[in-house]
């Protein structure tokens, strides 16, 4: 009997896994794609956020998704890849995380590019039954940045709208 019990437990921990990795992926869709609403769905109200060794630092989920908006202005398209997740579950309702994040941002208004490798620390708590961002602290590992308009062969195409495979365009 006791085995069982293990099983269901370690089923429990490997879906609770899976969960938060979801989570943060929904994270970074909606950042990249400015979806603000859906973001707020992944923080808890309480919220903390720490970036840039903490150069940056939020209380509560208006203060950070105003500086999410504010630093992702229409003209700068980004894309946040998280990558080899080490999740921790702590409790039954915590856990913590790393995760390596690769950045890439275009500035169309200061016709810059910058890239950038990240180490993303966060803590989860599971609120009503779904997992939730409680806190994040970002620490960069490099960042480069440079003028668009030095590489004359440049060109950038961007869609308007993507198409997911299933024929559903996500703005």
């Amino acid at each position: 009997m006791a085995e069982l019990a293990d099983q269901e437990t370690m089923i429990r921990v490997m879906m609770d896994i899976e969960a938060i990795k979801k989570l943060k992926h929904k994270f970074y869709r909606c950042l990249d794609n400015k979806l603000w609403d859906d973001i707020t769905e992944c923080l808890t109200e309480n919220v903390t956020a720490s970036f840039y060794g903490g150069k940056f630092k939020f209380e509560g989920v208006d203060a950070l998704m105003r500086f999410l908006k504010e630093g992702l202005i229409p003209a700068r398209i980004s894309v946040h890849h998280g990558h080899h997740p080490e999740i921790e579950i702590t409790g039954d309702t915590t856990a913590t995380g790393i995760w390596s994040v690769q950045t890439y941002v275009i500035d169309r208004q200061a016709n810059i590019s910058l890239s950038g490798m990240s180490l993303f620390h966060d803590e989860y708590v599971k609120e009503e039954g779904e997992w939730k961002i409680k806190s994040t602290a970002c620490g960069r590992i490099y960042e480069e940045v440079w003028d668009r308009g030095e590489i004359k062969s440049l060109k950038l195409t961007q869609a308007k709208e993507f198409e997911s495979p299933d024929g559903q365009c996500r703005g």
